[in-house]
């Protein structure tokens, strides 16, 4: 019986060069795969017309506004704090409502499909929402805010604060157009 045969440290470094070079070609492959996935995804997004591109756009802000909120997220001290991260959120929806609401609420008054689908009868119910918006949204912002300052607990001032403020900065990056 023969013994296999050691091999040679330059075709050790060879073998490991090739294994190198395949592993980037498959990267390259793999990220080559996922680009004209979501080109595609894209293309179909923008062809299903103007909803579809706006609920996509609000799909992003709130998974860039969760990430965002992630960053500072301990779970040792929001253990002792009930519905503080629920509060994030309801931030996020009333900042959402403020920005989009008004223009969600024009485009519906004035879409053809009102009148198609027989919607006209909720217009004309809630039309007082379209005129009152801004008042809606500072009521819903001012309730917000007095629920935060009455969940506020001893000992966790600043860590709350540190939140709000995170909140807030969040808030204006994933909101600004």
């Amino acid at each position: 019986m023969s013994m296999p045969s050691v091999p040679s440290s330059e075709n050790v470094a060879k073998l490991v060069e090739d294994a190198r070079k395949v592993k980037k070609y498959e990267k390259m492959l793999r990220r080559t795969k996922l680009a004209f996935f979501m080109l595609l995804l894209f293309c179909i997004i923008v062809s299903l017309g103007h909803v579809w591109v706006v609920v996509t756009v609000w799909v992003l802000q709130a998974l860039a506004f969760r990430e965002l909120t992630n960053v500072r997220y301990k779970d040792a001290k929001e253990q002792n704090l009930p519905w503080f991260r629920t509060f994030h959120w309801c931030l996020f929806v009333s900042a959402t409502l403020f920005n989009k609401g008004r223009a969600l609420l024009v485009f519906c008054k004035n879409t053809p499909y009102v009148f198609e689908y027989g919607w006209q009868w909720r217009l004309e119910r809630y039309g007082w929402a379209l005129e009152n918006w801004d008042y809606i949204t500072f009521n819903l912002y001012s309730c917000l805010f007095i629920t935060f300052v009455l969940s506020l607990k001893k000992g966790y001032y600043k860590y709350q604060f540190s939140q709000l403020t995170w909140t807030v900065f969040s808030l204006a990056i994933t909101m600004v157009r």
